[in-house]
C-alpha cells in the first residue's frame, strides 16, 4: 500500500495535468520543504549530548533547531567582526551583514523569501528552457527537497548564492545589466563560488564578439564585472584591515582543513571511507548523491546541440559547480561536497531528463538523505 502510495505522489508530480487548485507548483514544493524540516525536528532522535557540545566552540551552545555550526559562526562575525577570530575570515560577508542590520530572526525569515524567491526564478527559468510541464515540476521538486535541503532554511550562505545567481541569470534575461551585475557582486560576497556566475556573462560576450555584435557586448561584459567587484571588495578589506588580502583563501586550510583533490578522488575516497570510519548508511547516501549529481550533470549535455545559448551556459555552470564541489575536500572525504553541489540547479533539470525507473529511484533516495540529513542537523549532530 504504502509503494502504491509513493507511486501515485511521483505520477501527480510528473503529471501534465492541473490538479493543482490554482497554486503555483513552487508554492506547494517550498510549503513542502518548510513542512519536511519541521517534521524532521519533531521526530523522536537523541539529541546531541552535552559532552559532544562542549567539544565544539564556546559558542555552539547557543544553537537550537535551525541555528547551528556555520549559523553561529556568522552571529558571531555579526556581533563581533572578524576580529573576533582570523579563523572567521573563511565566511564571506552577505550572511553576517545581513544578520547584523536585520537580526538573527530577520535573517532567518529574508533567507525563507529567499528561497521562495528561488524556486519562483527557477520556474521560470526552467519553463524558458522549454520543459515539458512534468520535468519541470520534478526538477522545481529536486530543488525544494535536495538532500542538502536544511541549509537552505538557515543561516548559512548557499540559500543567498542560488538566490543571486538566479536574480542575475533573469536580469540578464531582461537585458538588465546593471541588476545583473548587482546580483552577481551579492552573490560573489556570499562565498567564493559565488563568482561562478560570471560563466554566463563570458558565454554571452563570447557570442556577441563571435557574432561581431561589438554593441551588444557591452551589456555582458559591465555583468560580469560585477562578480569581480563583489569578490574584489572583500579581498580589499581583508588586506587593508589586516594585511592578509587572500585569508578567505588560507583560513579554509589552516583553520578548517580545506584542501583541493582531484575530482574524482574525493568520490572514490567518499565511499571507502565509511566502511572505516562508521556511519556506513550516511556516508553510502552521501556518496550515492554525488553519483547523482554527476550523471544528472552529464545528462545536460546530452542532446545539447541546436540549444539555445542559456542551455549552454547552464551545461558548463552546471559542470564546472558540480567538480568544484567534488575537488574541494574537508577534514574528510565528501565533508561538505553534497551541500556545495546542492546549489548547482542545472543537474536537477539534468535528472528531470533521465528514464522514468531512474527519476523515481533518484528522488526517493536523494529524498532519504535530506530526510537524514535534516534529522542530525536539527538535533545537533554534524551533517556536511
Amino acid at each position: 500500500m504504502r509503494i502504491a502510495k509513493r507511486l501515485a505522489v511521483m505520477r501527480w508530480v510528473s503529471s501534465g495535468s492541473p490538479r493543482w487548485v490554482g497554486v503555483p507548483a513552487w508554492a506547494w514544493f517550498f510549503l513542502l520543504h518548510e513542512g519536511g524540516i519541521f517534521f524532521c525536528w519533531v521526530l523522536p532522535y537523541p539529541q546531541v549530548p552535552l559532552a559532544y557540545l562542549k567539544a565544539q566552540e564556546a559558542f555552539y551552545p547557543t544553537g537550537h533547531f535551525w541555528f547551528r555550526w556555520d549559523s553561529l559562526w556568522y552571529m558571531v562575525i555579526a556581533a563581533h567582526g572578524y576580529g573576533h577570530q582570523p579563523a572567521a575570515r573563511a565566511f564571506f560577508p552577505w550572511v553576517p551583514l545581513l544578520i547584523h542590520v536585520t537580526g538573527v530572526w530577520g535573517a532567518w525569515a529574508l533567507t525563507q523569501g529567499a528561497f521562495a524567491g528561488s524556486l519562483v526564478l527557477a520556474a521560470r527559468l526552467f519553463g524558458r528552457l522549454g520543459l515539458s510541464q512534468g520535468h519541470e515540476r520534478y526538477a522545481l521538486l529536486l530543488f525544494a527537497m535536495n538532500p542538502a535541503m536544511i541549509f537552505y532554511a538557515t543561516l548559512y550562505a548557499e540559500p543567498w548564492t542560488v538566490f543571486w545567481t538566479l536574480v542575475a541569470l533573469e536580469c540578464g534575461h531582461r537585458q538588465r545589466w546593471m541588476g545583473a551585475a548587482g546580483a552577481s557582486a551579492f552573490a560573489a560576497i556570499t562565498q567564493a563560488t559565488g563568482l561562478l556566475v560570471g560563466l554566463f556573462p563570458l558565454l554571452v560576450w563570447g557570442s556577441a564578439v563571435h557574432r561581431r555584435a561589438w554593441k551588444a557586448s557591452w551589456g555582458p561584459m559591465f555583468w560580469g564585472v560585477g562578480g569581480l567587484v563583489g569578490l574584489t571588495g572583500y579581498t580589499v578589506y581583508l588586506g587593508v584591515r589586516w594585511h592578509q588580502p587572500f585569508a578567505w583563501m588560507s583560513a579554509q586550510g589552516r583553520f578548517w582543513g580545506g584542501h583541493w583533490v582531484w575530482p574524482w578522488q574525493q568520490w572514490m575516497q567518499g565511499l571507502l571511507y565509511g566502511e572505516d570510519h562508521g556511519a556506513i548508511l550516511l556516508r553510502g547516501l552521501l556518496w550515492l548523491a554525488m553519483t547523482l549529481f554527476g550523471i544528472g550533470t552529464v545528462r545536460l549535455w546530452v542532446g545539447l546541440r541546436g540549444s539555445a545559448l542559456e542551455m549552454w551556459a547552464l551545461a558548463l555552470y552546471g559542470t564546472v559547480g558540480v567538480l568544484v564541489a567534488l575537488s574541494f575536500e574537508g577534514q574528510w572525504p565528501l565533508h561538505s561536497a553534497v551541500r556545495i553541489a546542492s546549489m548547482y540547479f542545472p543537474m536537477y533539470v539534468g535528472l528531470s531528463r533521465l528514464p522514468a525507473w531512474l527519476r523515481s529511484g533518484a528522488a526517493v533516495m536523494l529524498g532519504s538523505l535530506a530526510v537524514l540529513g535534516t534529522i542530525l542537523f536539527t538535533h545537533g549532530w554534524y551533517f556536511q
